[in-house]
């Protein structure tokens, strides 16, 4: 797994976690 491979995943991650609590405020 490379560096950029790690990064992609932690900012996939943070985009995701981002919506779900969007979604908990806005529900």
């Amino acid at each position: 797994m490379s560096v950029l491979d790690g990064t992609y995943l932690r900012l996939v991650t943070g985009v995701i976690e981002l919506v779900l609590f969007a979604l908990c405020v806005f529900a």
